[in-house]
């Protein structure tokens, strides 16, 4: 067990000094990265061994990444413990679902959807079952619809305001994205719907992901509100999202989410595995709004759990 321990601190170490060093081609070494935010119960049985063995190195190593988990994570853990905020009558309630290419039923997402008390929706991994489900439910609150249901790389929109100029951008391979714009309350808000590859997590630049995103940072535009939502597959801090950071994106989580907001998998979800919720790859990266409040919804039969989110104008 001691070795494992070790292993697990020191990898995330020598991850975190590549990263900081030569960012986006640390990879694969900056993998474990991802779950770093899952990672405190290693590190604190990490200090338990280390004190009872004596051993200096293992106690500032493992009680070092436990005080910067302490920094990073937790002001998130500790706003699950307070009462939400208040509800904004300007505010724009976003989620964004990966629905597991029918791991959630039709039945599961229908009832979701009329639970969300969201403005606008978005969808990934939205499968033909799925659409049709969407399509004859009459008592949806949402109106305003595209979808594109082909299964993992499927996508979809819903919401209560007007859609504009929404279509479906092919990427490499089976790759895509969903653009377009809505028309709310506190004014036009463009939009991309993400769904990068798995093997983003493994490969890194290797599969331009971050090439994709900085083209996204530098193409939307800058004289109204920004929306980039959806499954990135990789965490928050992986120096493959810093174009979005660099120009002048937050993402909703990490300013203002409750909990860990690990995200995937579900138990038993996820090829079967009993693998608890280990990394928060499902987020909402805007521009020109300010998120009050981000949290997981509850289970709807995918691997994924939604992340909902409040925002208004900044």
């Amino acid at each position: 067990m001691t070795v494992g321990l070790d292993a697990a601190a020191v990898t995330t170490l020598l991850a975190g000094v590549l990263q900081f060093v030569v960012g986006t081609w640390a990879w694969p070494f900056t993998f474990a990265l991802h779950f770093f935010d899952a990672a405190a119960p290693l590190w604190a049985a990490g200090l338990i061994v280390a004190c009872a063995r004596r051993s200096r190195w293992r106690s500032v190593m493992n009680g070092g990444l436990l005080i910067a988990w302490c920094i990073l994570c937790g002001p998130r853990v500790m706003r699950a413990f307070d009462a939400l905020p208040q509800h904004r009558a300007d505010e724009l309630r976003i989620v964004t679902f990966n629905a597991g290419n029918g791991r959630a039923t039709p039945e599961q997402l229908c009832a979701a959807l009329r639970t969300f008390d969201a403005d606008i929706v978005f969808l990934q991994e939205l499968a033909p079952e799925h659409a049709a489900a969407i399509e004859s439910a009459y008592d949806l609150p949402f109106p305003y619809r595209a979808l594109f249901p082909t299964g993992i790389p499927g996508k979809g929109i819903l919401a209560r305001y007007p859609l504009r100029a929404v279509r479906l951008v092919p990427e490499a391979g089976e790759s895509n994205h969903v653009r377009g714009s809505v028309m709310t309350p506190v004014g036009e808000i463009e939009f991309i719907d993400v769904h990068a590859n798995a093997l983003v997590a493994f490969l890194g630049p290797w599969m331009s992901f971050d090439e994709r995103v900085a083209d996204w940072a530098l193409a939307l535009p800058r004289d109204r509100p920004v929306i980039l939502a959806g499954d990135f597959n990789l965490s928050t801090s992986s120096a493959l999202l810093d174009p979005l950071r660099e120009a002048g994106f937050r993402e909703a989580f990490d300013e203002s989410g409750a909990g860990l907001g690990l995200s995937f998998p579900l138990f038993l979800r996820y090829r079967g595995l009993p693998l608890p919720p280990l990394v928060r790859i499902d987020q909402i990266w805007t521009r020109g709004l300010e998120c009050v409040d981000a949290r997981l919804g509850g289970d709807v039969g995918s691997d994924h759990s939604p992340l909902r989110a409040r925002f208004v104008r900044r």
